[in-house]
């Protein structure tokens, strides 16, 4: 992230979704690389993805969505969508991966689950860059981009989340 509150909302949201990104290709290489056991690093590795998701849709939406709902407010119900069936992937995943020893069928359920999680919110992150910010970097006049940028860069660090987790990498 950058060290200062400045340029267009989209820069930053681009910039989180690098760092989302890192945290499903480990997921990706998981599920391609399954090992053994999995689970272990699969937990812990979901669970930082999905802090930082979560993080980074909460502040979206209050920020961001909600100043391109009076412009964009069929697409953006879209992304909401979406980030909702990433939350409800990510409920299914948190209870599964709570299970100590899975059964088989659980197995096989979290290796769908972890596979879905990932790819939906990859798919959430390429529409909302091609679509959405596209848009908004097109009709926002800068001024109305770099407020949002700040009021987002705001809420950031006082949550420290991006810059803590993603150092982890």
């Amino acid at each position: 992230m950058p060290m200062e509150p400045s340029g267009p909302a989209t820069r930053l949201l681009r910039e989180e979704h690098r760092t989302l990104e890192s945290w499903l290709d480990q997921i990706a290489r998981i599920q391609r690389d399954w090992l053994a056991d999995p689970l272990p690093v699969l937990r812990v590795t979901v669970e930082e993805a999905w802090v930082l998701i979560r993080a980074h849709y909460a502040i979206e939406e209050a920020v961001f969505f909600s100043a391109l709902r009076a412009h964009f407010g069929e697409l953006v119900e879209k992304m909401e969508d979406q980030h909702e069936r990433v939350r409800e992937l990510a409920g299914h995943l948190e209870a599964l991966l709570r299970v100590p020893e899975p059964s088989v069928r659980e197995f096989q359920d979290l290796r769908r689950l972890t596979r879905e999680f990932q790819s939906v919110a990859q798919h959430n992150i390429l529409e909302e860059e091609r679509d959405l910010f596209r848009l908004a970097d097109r009709l926002l006049p800068a001024a109305e981009q770099q407020d949002l940028h700040q009021q987002m860069w705001e809420r950031h660090s006082a949550e420290g989340l991006f810059g803590v987790r993603a150092a982890r990498l």
